[in-house]
């Protein structure tokens, strides 16, 4: 499987304790095996919904433990039921809560096809970077 997509229902959690919801979709590719790509699908225009690519390692360690900073947070919330996804970006900030059994399933798969500490063996490079981090003198 080179390509993993999934859709999630979740909530926005407004500032004042309020939800609404909203649907992630989650895409993760085999060649940026790092990576997972969010899409909040909130908007009426689907070209206007905001997509954030995210570390899988964050989002894995975030289902059991707070771990991010600056721009990105996950922590469980709800007893770990729920996962908060907190992102900040120039034109706003936002956070979301999902469960955390439906991105834990949706993790696993990706560590079943590349695990983890062997992304560099299904991520392509270049014949350069390659020699590079072989540490070949030209």
């Amino acid at each position: 499987m080179n390509t993993l997509v999934a859709e999630a229902r979740a909530a926005h959690l407004g500032p004042d304790g309020s939800e609404s919801p909203v649907t992630v979709r989650l895409v993760w590719r085999a060649s940026y095996p790092w990576a997972v790509e969010a899409t909040f699908r909130c908007r009426v225009d689907p070209a206007e919904d905001p997509v954030w690519l995210l570390c899988r390692e964050l989002l894995w360690d975030g289902i059991d433990n707070p771990v991010g900073a600056g721009d990105v947070g996950v922590r469980p919330i709800d007893d770990c039921q729920r996962v908060e996804l907190f992102l900040s970006s120039p034109d706003g900030c936002a956070a979301t809560a999902l469960s955390a059994a439906a991105l834990a399933a949706f993790l696993a798969i990706t560590y079943q096809q590349v695990p983890a500490g062997e992304e560099l063996l299904w991520a392509p490079m270049d014949d350069e970077l390659i020699e590079l981090l072989n540490g070949s003198d030209r």
